[in-house]
């Protein structure tokens, strides 16, 4: 993850025709003002104490910063230049929570030749980040001038056997063009691992040199999905690539393979909130509104704009084709973040195309139902035109009451709380009966982050008269988020917003437009 050599090269005028104006920064995927902080960006993918594997260790400065950033995790780092692994050995020693090794992660284990790059004079160590176990090119090794040493060299999936280590969970890869020899020897490890950072190369400095096209493409069929590249064209760059089951699972991805936006969508624009939607004739109160051109939930959307925190992470859960996430998304800025969770297939591809088509970066969208424990589910729409989980257990899931043998997509259930969440200001929920469930699996997230809740919960005007299943649900969303430590105060009709009750400052003050929510006094606002 390391732009240090290529720059260095510019800047010594070692290159005449490697001019920094012919070769512009650009940016592949999502995420792309987040270059300052990518261990942010990578952390959401992370549990709180990651096993993570780093070759091409050097000097240890990201090895430091992957110690600090994960207090909690093991950093193992390889690192097979004599000289930079003094270095590294020393700057990690008071760290308790690394491990180096004076190895190179190879396609096979013994020992073989290390090119070591002391820049065009040959006794330069200020290049020796850029030495690698590949041969300089033709014309190249002119700039690459050092000795040939013999290194000692580790098949990741014999060492992480050997050393009883079931799964890595970041896999940090800059071994200055032998990526691909490294990923593709070690497959049993590299089905475990949750992200990579990789470094990617666009100019053949190396004989052998991985292209960053053979690369994306082993890991797309890997089961990994770019999320972000960061990179100098035609030189080199820095790559994040994300596990594919994060987003959804393989159901889903046959349903994407096999559908799409096509002649039944046609585009509509929503002036209030200035978004556009492609939509199809299905009897949906949310794609019906919008067809006549009006906000959907203009109040809710209000209230999500004013308190998304720019920079920050925020939750749409119940996204159904983006409405709020496109609002969201936009308020929270290019450095912040949105996760979205749509479980139903078929929205969650028109959310994928609302996020492409309003140009939203800054959204991570899955199509999973959150619960209080991780499973499968029946999402069903029977009875309701909006999809309702349906469990045994569910004593508000009214389908289900009503009819016990109906169909319906089977989706993948996860917690909140399996996610490590941080810098989380706000919440919207709309699941349609399913908030007890979703907020008994999001305890220390919520606990943690303190955000603002936006939620609806269905009860009727009339509380002491309100159907006993609806109440005894209502009753239950209510009590558990106030045992959490939040003040509910109602919105509108079901829909309500709950703060921390530490509040303070400008969001106290916001507190007090909405009248809390009592009760032995029940007023909705109808």
């Amino acid at each position: 993850m390391r732009f240090g050599f290529l720059v260095r090269l510019l800047l010594a005028g070692w290159f005449t025709t490697l001019q920094a104006n012919n070769y512009p920064s650009k940016v592949e995927g999502s995420f792309t003002d987040w270059n300052q902080k990518r261990l942010d960006l990578i952390s959401l993918f992370l549990p709180d104490d990651p096993v993570i594997i780093q070759a091409g260790g050097h000097y240890g400065g990201e090895t430091i910063s992957f110690s600090q950033h994960w207090p909690n995790g093991k950093i193992i780092s390889f690192e097979p230049n004599p000289h930079a692994f003094a270095v590294l050995s020393s700057k990690t020693s008071s760290s308790t929570n690394v491990q180096v090794y004076n190895s190179a992660l190879n396609s096979f284990s013994g020992n073989t030749a290390f090119y070591l790059c002391y820049g065009s004079s040959g006794k330069d160590p200020a290049f020796e980040h850029a030495s690698s176990l590949l041969k300089p090119s033709a014309g190249m090794e002119v700039h690459y001038q050092g000795p040939i040493i013999n290194v000692d060299c580790v098949l990741l999936d014999e060492w992480c056997y050997e050393n009883q280590m079931d799964y890595v969970d970041f896999l940090c890869l800059n071994v200055q063009g032998a990526e691909l020899q490294v990923l593709k020897s070690s497959p049993k490890i590299l089905k475990s691992v949750r992200c990579i950072a990789v470094h990617t190369n666009l100019f053949p400095f190396r004989v052998g040199t991985t292209e960053y096209v053979d690369l994306k493409n082993f890991l797309e069929e890997s089961g990994f999905q770019l999320l972000t590249h960061w990179y100098r064209e035609g030189l080199e760059g820095d790559a994040i690539f994300v596990k594919r089951d994060y987003f959804f699972n393989n159901a889903v991805q046959e349903f994407l393979n096999n559908h799409g936006i096509d002649e039944r969508y046609q585009r509509y624009y929503e002036p209030f909130f200035k978004t556009y939607y492609d939509l199809d004739d299905d009897e949906d109160s949310i794609k019906q509104t919008l067809k006549q051109g009006y906000a959907y939930e203009g109040n809710i959307g209000l209230i999500l704009e004013e308190l998304t925190k720019p920079g920050s992470l925020v939750l749409d859960i119940g996204s159904h084709i983006g409405v709020h996430t496109v609002t969201m998304s936009r308020k929270a800025g290019s450095e912040g973040a949105v996760i979205a969770f749509e479980p139903n297939s078929k929205f969650y591809m028109e959310l994928l195309n609302t996020l492409r088509i309003n140009k939203c970066n800054n959204v991570l969208p899955i199509c999973k139902a959150l619960s209080n424990a991780a499973g499968q589910a029946l999402l069903s729409t029977d009875f309701h035109p909006c999809p309702q989980i349906v469990r045994s257990d569910d004593i508000c899931s009214l389908a289900y009451q009503t009819n016990k043998n109906m169909t319906g997509e089977l989706v993948e259930m996860m917690t909140l709380d399996s996610l490590n969440l941080k810098n989380l200001s706000l919440i919207k929920m709309d699941v349609e009966n399913y908030e007890y469930f979703i907020l008994s699996g999001a305890e220390k997230t919520i606990k943690k982050n303190r955000p603002v809740i936006i939620f609806e919960c269905w009860i009727g005007a009339d509380y002491k008269n309100s159907k006993p299943k609806q109440k005894a649900n209502f009753d239950r969303v209510i009590s558990l988020i106030e045992s959490y430590g939040y003040d509910i105060h109602v919105i509108y009709c079901n829909d309500f917003i709950a703060f921390p009750i530490e509040v303070t400052g400008e969001l106290a003050e916001y507190k007090n437009r909405f009248n809390k929510l009592d009760i032995n006094n029940f007023d909705l606002g109808l």
